[in-house]
């Protein structure tokens, strides 16, 4: 467990650099994510830490917080604040291992970090693809999501994933460039 909560911090704090890097033009622009704007694609995340903070310590979770009345400057400082009570979530005994409710239904909490770690990193290379920034998450750490990912995409009843379809990528792809095009992204968009 110590590997995951060491993976998860880095992860959301890399993501975190990256939200901090958002230009004040570039929160209304389109995403790669093109249903979400770069602003809702940051509710997003902030929403799922949150809510991943909330079932870790053993709160039932009461939907989605909503940002419309929240600045951007705002939703940065809140991103790292949702983040931070992730990881003071998964530092408490027993938190990984006790089972919650999250979107795909009851699972241990380990489950809800990795799901968390899963989308710090594919957001928040999300986020800097869509603003032009550049984004380094330790290979170990993608290694870690990519394993993951792969072994949840065989649980996801059809019709249910949340992700579009994969993309393919060559078989000298890198673990960012497999997780990505997993998830259904185009690595080089």
């Amino acid at each position: 467990m110590a590997e995951l909560v060491g993976s998860l911090d880095h992860a959301l704090s890399t993501t975190a650099d990256v939200v901090d890097g958002v230009g004040p033009e570039q929160w209304q622009e389109k995403s790669v994510c093109e249903e979400w704007t770069v602003r809702q694609l940051v509710e997003h995340l902030v929403g799922g830490c949150a809510l991943t903070g909330q079932v870790l310590h053993g709160e039932e979770a009461h939907g989605r917080p909503t940002y419309e009345d929240t600045s951007d400057h705002e939703l940065t400082v809140q991103f790292r604040q949702a983040a931070q009570a992730v990881m003071l979530a998964v530092d408490e005994s027993g938190n990984l291992e006790r089972t919650v409710r999250v979107g795909i239904g009851p699972v241990p909490g380990s489950v809800a970090a990795h799901l968390t770690l899963v989308e710090a990193v594919v957001h928040g290379w999300d986020i800097a693809a869509s603003t032009g920034q550049s984004v380094s998450f330790d290979p170990d750490v993608v290694s870690q999501a990519l394993d993951f990912s792969r072994d949840m995409m065989d649980q996801i009843p059809p019709g249910r994933s949340p992700f579009a379809e994969s993309f393919p990528v060559g078989e000298d792809a890198s673990p960012m460039e497999q997780l990505l095009g997993l998830l259904g992204r185009d690595p080089h968009p």
